[in-house]
């Protein structure tokens, strides 16, 4: 389904940054299997479609040429400008507020990067990501995402969130459609998040939208208010997400 902007603006206020532990360990993964299917970072124009945060882009090492970022939350790109100037690399990452639909492709480029975004949803999305450059990267949900209190709250409402992954394999199948070389491979993401009991609400009101879902905030509080410890609610996500690293040249 496609989601309201404001469900992308409130989540960039929680939304991890390039520096996060479980973001670091997933990009580790990513660019290093990357390297091994033979993309070289080095001195090459590269575009980051979904970019969020910065949490990829400004994970890779090498000295890359240039980097165009884009995406539809400004305050997601807000906070991905500030890593920007503290790290000293405007020279180095441009960027756009819009949709993948909407941006302007006016030159190939070398590496193409859609990470866990659904700017590359529909067929049409996906194959302009293909075609926009020689090599791509793209990471998606695997088989499953479970966080220990939204599985709860899932239960109780009804909710099988089992539609929602899958992502990953099925653009590996798009590809092997088109005949296009790629490696598939499927990793283990996990990490913990602490909110105060009006930030869970807001978390679990999001999360149920994605469904079509509402619940009221009383019943909210009241569900997450068990799980409060010293004014804390913690929630643990265990997930599975894939890698497909292709080449379309």
């Amino acid at each position: 389904m496609n989601l309201p902007q404001k469900y992308w603006d409130e989540l960039a206020e929680k939304y991890p940054r390039f520096d996060d532990t479980s973001i670091q360990k997933d990009a580790q993964f990513i660019f290093e299997n990357s390297r091994e299917f033979g993309i070289n970072f080095e001195a090459k124009n590269i575009i980051d479609i979904g970019c969020g945060t910065g949490t990829l882009a400004l994970n890779i090492t090498e000295d890359y040429h240039k980097i165009e970022a884009i995406d539809t939350s400004s305050l997601m790109l807000e906070r991905f400008a500030n890593d920007i100037e503290n790290l000293r690399k405007k020279d180095k990452i441009d960027l756009f507020c819009s949709s993948w639909d909407d941006f302007e492709i006016t030159k190939r480029y070398d590496i193409a990067i859609a990470s866990m975004t659904p700017a590359v949803s529909s067929v049409a999305q996906k194959m302009k990501f293909i075609n926009c450059a020689d090599f791509g990267i793209f990471v998606g949900w695997g088989e499953y995402k479970r966080n220990d209190i939204l599985e709860i709250l899932f239960a109780q409402i009804g909710i099988n969130s089992s539609d929602a992954f899958g992502q990953a394999k099925r653009f590996a199948s798009l590809l092997e459609s088109k005949k296009i070389d790629f490696e598939f491979k499927y990793f283990e993401s996990s990490w913990s998040d602490f909110h105060t009991l009006n930030d869970a609400i807001k978390y679990c009101r999001n999360h149920l939208h994605r469904f079509d879902k509402t619940a009221s905030d009383e019943f909210l509080g009241q569900f997450l208010g068990q799980f409060e410890e010293d004014g804390k609610i913690k929630m643990t996500t265990n997930a599975q997400k894939g890698l497909v690293v292709f080449a379309s040249k």
